[in-house]
């Protein structure tokens, strides 16, 4: 029975209802099916019956045998539920009515279909056609009471009559009831529509946020990468002390608006929940001493002293979220210096309350804060006094930057000040404490002349339409030792790669005629023996573009305004990336044979081992540890993911897919994330059509995954036993 009533969905129900998401249209299709198909068979049954008995034609059954075919017709041809579901309990008001009258009256069966009816005309039509179908049910069972032909409703015992009356009144006020309670639902459903609609033009609203900060990003940066990249070229040119002060003006000014920017794109990124903890291992007295590199010269400048103390129970390396962690402090210490004049300001970093928490305060003797006034410190867009934020300049965004960071990261943040004596700002962050053990030496920064060497012949190409970038980028690369051709736009770029194919592309994202996107596809598409590496440089901050540039086939991303050292550090990627410049000698692999720096040499599927060992440091503490915690915890996501695509809920599957990116890309599984976001994106959009393709090829690619990461844990877990063993 369930296979016949299978085959008699697929002919009848349209493909569009069929394969629809919203289950209850599905489910509101099938009921119409059943019931005009035991409608059809009751019809057919009876006018076979009365054809054999040689009664007189039937024609109510010929006319009901009509009715049932024309409802699947008005279906498969209009696909309107609301126009099919309306003819049911017309057939019913109609023939039904008079086929009940015409046999047996109030002892016929198919009086339930009229006493049911304010049921399923609700069900399947809408608050209008319930409530004159309800009033026409209540007409028609009063015509069956007083007016039927099958007995005297006067010549009953009053016994009866009372029973029958009863029933009357009982069935009245349910009638009268229901279509009460259809405006009730119906206003419900309506609630639910407008809440429905709400919501995605607070969703559609969001996206045209994004879509403005974007643009707003690209449309500033992008002049202001011109302004103060030039500006750092010609402070290192040769020029006299007058030169060199008044483009020091124009290069702080260009720093200042670039950080107000930032402060403002950050804001609207966590308001709207778009930023993600990235965690790595680093060294806190490596993060501390960077940042003191930054702030020396503006506290040397003010006679302030500035220094840091680490205590002596914290962990030297923890992982955590470096940039974070490095962003709070950075507002934190821009703040102190600016408000104030003389004394010092400290850097305490101390066990935090709990033990998996990690205290940063920074205290200065500036001019402190009056009671009156903190309570609004942490408001967006605000600062303690008006005639401060025209001296000291600022978005007033810091602080609430500050304390949404520290949330992020497990902690919060809080504060104590005296005016005229100081204050002191302090915030937690989780962590976990860490070893760093490298076994491949470390870079010097500061020498970049030896992985330069290395790339001499790489063949580089930029691609930017606007000439004043170019000419930046171009200088810069110059000035590395490097030569470099140029593009105007992806279709010149897609051009010049037929010609020459480059090792290393640096693509520019907003172009005309075709941007950086698309030429990034249709370059990486080419059937080459090498493909490029290509490296996203754009004003775009936010998630999402990202995302777009990792889908396209990118293997980096650089901000703009860009300085030599964002290119250096962008190179030296690179040259880490790629296997064109693993140079070793025979006896050295033979030495280094079944060892873990062997693995250098080994191409992976779906990752790369040098971007996994320079993400982490090089710490092989750290990578074995985050391995199996990927064993621990990727099913689990995988299963949720499965249950949300059978369940046809989008919400669930794009946070859970949203879960499965954040931890792939700890591995740098470009190819398996493509598929992730391609299945993120379908979910956002709640369409479900392709979710368990996608879900199988994404099951494919990790099986391999997890295959391959076993082999890094085991040579890992070999070196590890090794060095306990020689250690003890």
């Amino acid at each position: 029975m369930i296979t016949f009533f299978n085959l008699i969905f697929k002919v009848l129900i349209p493909p569009e209802i069929f394969q629809t998401e919203r289950r209850s249209d599905l489910q509101k299709a099938k009921f119409i099916i059943i019931i005009a198909t035991f409608t059809f068979i009751g019809c057919l049954s009876a006018f076979t019956t009365k054809s054999l008995e040689n009664q007189k034609t039937p024609i109510l059954e010929i006319l009901g045998i009509l009715y049932c075919i024309l409802i699947p017709l008005i279906l498969k041809k209009t696909s309107s539920l609301q126009k099919a579901g309306a003819i049911v309990p017309l057939g019913f008001v109609t023939l039904g009515f008079y086929y009940i009258l015409t046999n047996q009256g109030l002892f016929n069966p198919l009086i339930y279909l009229i006493a049911f009816l304010p049921f399923y005309s609700l069900y399947l039509t809408n608050k209008k056609y319930a409530l004159v179908f309800s009033f026409i049910a209540l007409i028609e069972i009063t015509v069956l009471i007083f007016l039927n032909q099958f007995f005297d409703f006067y010549s009953l015992n009053t016994g009866i009559q009372l029973v029958i009356l009863n029933v009357f009144c009982l069935y009245s006020i349910f009638a009268i009831s229901m279509s009460l309670g259809i405006t009730h639902i119906n206003n419900e459903e309506l609630y639910e529509k407008r809440l429905s609609i709400s919501a995605e033009r607070l969703k559609k609203a969001n996206e045209s946020k994004d879509a403005f900060w974007a643009k707003v990003s690209h449309e500033i940066k992008t002049p202001l990468n011109g302004i103060l990249g030039m500006t750092n070229l010609l402070i290192t040119g040769n020029i006299n002390k007058e030169q060199k002060d008044l483009l020091s003006i124009i290069k702080d000014s260009g720093e200042n608006l670039n950080l107000i920017l930032s402060d403002v794109i950050d804001y609207s990124k966590l308001e709207s929940g778009e930023i993600q903890v990235i965690k790595k291992p680093f060294s806190l007295e490596e993060a501390l001493e960077d940042l003191l590199l930054i702030f020396q010269g503006t506290a040397d400048d003010k006679g302030i002293h500035l220094s840091y103390l680490l205590d002596g129970d914290v962990p030297k390396a923890i992982l955590s979220d470096e940039a974070r962690v490095k962003q709070i402090l950075f507002n934190l210490v821009n703040n102190a210096l600016k408000f104030t004049d003389h004394g010092y300001v400290k850097i305490l970093v101390e066990k935090g309350s709990r033990r998996n928490k990690i205290r940063f305060t920074v205290e200065d003797t500036g001019m402190g804060i009056p009671k009156n006034k903190q309570d609004k410190i942490f408001k967006p867009f605000t600062q303690v006094d008006d005639s401060l934020s025209r001296r000291y300049g600022g978005s007033g965004l810091g602080l609430i930057i500050c304390r949404y960071l520290a949330e992020l990261l497990g902690g919060e943040i809080s504060f104590e000040s005296q005016t005229s004596k100081g204050s002191s700002f302090s915030f937690e962050v989780q962590y976990i404490p860490v070893q760093i053990k490298k076994f491949i030496k470390d870079k010097n920064p500061k020498n970049d002349s030896r992985f330069l060497s290395k790339i001499q012949n790489t063949r580089l190409l930029v691609v930017e339409d606007n000439p004043i970038n170019q000419k930046l980028l171009v200088t810069l690369i110059n000035k590395n030792g490097l030569k470099t051709d140029v593009a105007n736009n992806g279709k010149e770029a897609l051009e010049l790669y037929h010609k020459y194919s480059y090792d290393l592309i640096f693509m520019d994202i907003q172009m005309p005629v075709m941007d950086g996107i698309q030429a990034s596809k249709e370059i990486l598409s080419l059937e080459t023996s090498e493909k490029p590496k290509i490296i996203a440089v754009t004003a775009n901050t936010l998630q999402e573009d990202r995302d777009k540039c990792l889908e396209a086939g990118m293997v980096d991303f650089i901000t703009k305004p860009i300085n030599n050292m964002t290119l250096i550090n962008a190179l030296e990627r690179f040259s880490n990336h790629t296997q064109l410049f693993a140079e070793k000698t025979s006896s050295e692999s033979k030495e280094e044979e079944n060892s873990l720096e062997n693995l250098l040499n080994h191409v992976f599927k779906h990752f790369s081992i040098k971007d996994l060992l320079d993400n982490y440091s090089n710490d092989v503490l750290v990578i074995d540890t985050i391995i199996k915690q990927f064993h621990k915890n990727y099913s689990e996501t995988l299963d949720n993911m499965k249950l949300a695509i059978d369940a046809r809920d989008s919400s669930q599957l794009e946070f859970h897919t949203h879960t499965l990116k954040g931890i792939l890309s700890s591995f740098y599984c470009t190819e398996i994330i493509k598929f992730v976001i391609e299945l993120e994106e379908h979910a956002k959009k709640d369409d479900l059509s392709k979710a368990e393709v996608l879900y199988d090829i994404i099951i494919e690619n990790i099986e391999e995954l997890v295959s391959e990461l076993a082999q890094v844990i085991k040579v890992i877990d070999e070196e590890l036993s090794e060095t306990t063993s020689m250690a003890e």
